[in-house]
């Protein structure tokens, strides 16, 4: 396995300050391909990760039923599970996460099933790969931005927090909740089956 095409097209990349929010698709083909790219910038044990089917197709679009069986109609947002793990990361098991990585992969078949205006496979040719690359980017920007408008809302959560009562925040740990939730940047890129890494760039 050869990094070298990640490394050319990746170069615009900055270095990740901190730790990363890591997700990805739940696909087992690119599991030790994702870890090694991780390491390769120097992340080791620096990272939550998440494993969503379709990574950011799936937290954007996908819901599941109740795991008990009972309660109609009643379902469960992955977007509110992602979101919430990452407000858990931060606020409180205090990671000093900067940058989170959104990891899409080629042929991926959540995308094939779910993705809203695409239901079947990707072809080899260089149209149907463009069309396949164009949906990554969509969801993944997407989700990008409803990242940052998370992190804004969160950040303006610590700088109201009350410092008395019963939802009173000590003081020491709503400035450190602000801190924690500037400046967070969110980084889209697209793996293949070779696990080879495309930085998609807006």
């Amino acid at each position: 396995m050869t990094f070298q095409y990640a490394h050319n097209l990746i170069s615009d990349l900055p270095t990740p300050r901190k730790q990363v929010l890591l997700l990805t698709c739940m696909d087992l083909r690119l599991l030790d391909n994702t870890v090694a790219f991780m390491n390769e910038y120097n992340l080791a044990n620096r990272y939550d990760q998440l494993a969503f089917a379709g990574a950011s197709l799936g937290v954007m679009h996908c819901s599941s039923p109740p795991y008990d069986g009972g309660g109609k109609g009643r379902r469960s947002s992955w977007k509110d599970v992602f979101f919430h793990h990452f407000e858990v990361a931060i606020n409180e098991l205090q990671r000093n996460i900067k940058d989170v990585f959104i990891m899409e992969h080629r042929d991926c078949g959540a995308y094939e099933q779910f993705h809203p205006t695409h239901n079947f496979a990707y072809g080899d040719d260089q149209a149907e790969q463009a069309l396949e690359e164009m949906h990554h980017r969509e969801q993944a920007f997407g989700l990008a931005d409803e990242i940052a408008r998370f992190c804004k809302q969160q950040l303006k959560a610590a700088e109201r927090a009350p410092k008395k009562g019963k939802e009173a925040i000590d003081p020491w740990e709503a400035e450190r909740r602000e801190k924690a939730w500037k400046e967070i940047k969110s980084h889209c890129f697209l793996m293949d089956l070779r696990g080879d890494v495309k930085h998609l760039c807006r």
